[in-house]
């Protein structure tokens, strides 16, 4: 029935945009050439030929991380394939808390200060953020039917786990390094502030910080 609500609305897209039934081709693929693939190369041969230029010794971290680039592309493309192909709630949900857990793994290493419990408090800060997002993301918005579609949950949750792994990073190893390394805090509180008064300039730098990245990225020009 969904399959035949969706070819009914691309027949009438075609109808109300002039084109044929052959003309539309739903969710296609485009595939990559080999000259499209020598070019992304050629970008990160020139990043490496300019750091042995300048003796930046980073020329072997870029030829490892391109190839670790390359084989989680091909073992995210493997993996990939039978979630969009089955696209079943118990398929798609384990994946994205898959995707909080490497996340948070991946955030909490970051800070140059950790403690204890960081990994859990990530993963919480994470999932959360994640969930109430794309909650109103597609109640409001996409409205994806089914709501866990695949194709719209997986890379939307991508994207905001990148973000919030940022800014979470960013945001939490400034808060620690000025609670390890500065004074601040020890000098309110010996002046009888409270202990939210004490780390309050600690708690305002790391959302600054943790938020610049991303209004950077929606106010630039």
């Amino acid at each position: 029935a969904e399959q035949g609500e969706r070819v009914t609305e691309l027949g009438f897209l075609a109808l109300s945009s002039g084109m044929s039934d052959n003309e539309i081709e739903p969710h296609a693929v485009a595939d990559l050439s080999l000259l499209s693939l020598s070019v992304a190369v050629s970008l990160v041969l020139v990043v490496a030929l300019v750091s042995v230029k300048l003796r930046l010794r980073l020329s072997t971290l870029i030829g490892i991380a391109t190839l670790r680039t390359v084989l989680q592309l091909l073992a995210l493309g493997a993996l990939l394939y039978p979630i969009f192909a089955h696209n079943e709630w118990y398929v798609v949900l384990p994946y994205i808390a898959l995707m909080v857990c490497f996340a948070a793994r991946e955030a909490s290493v970051k800070p140059k200060y950790f403690y204890t419990s960081i990994g859990l408090h990530f993963a919480v800060a994470l999932g959360g953020a994640v969930s109430i997002s794309f909650a109103l993301c597609a109640s409001l918005i996409l409205v994806p039917h089914p709501w866990w579609d695949a194709q719209y949950m997986i890379p939307i949750s991508g994207m905001l786990l990148g973000n919030s792994l940022t800014a979470l990073s960013l945001g939490t190893d400034g808060y620690l390094k000025s609670l390890k390394e500065g004074a601040t805090h020890e000098c309110l509180l010996a002046c009888g502030a409270s202990r939210w008064e004490a780390v309050l300039p600690a708690c305002q730098g790391a959302l600054m910080t943790g938020l610049t990245p991303t209004l950077n990225s929606v106010c630039r020009p």
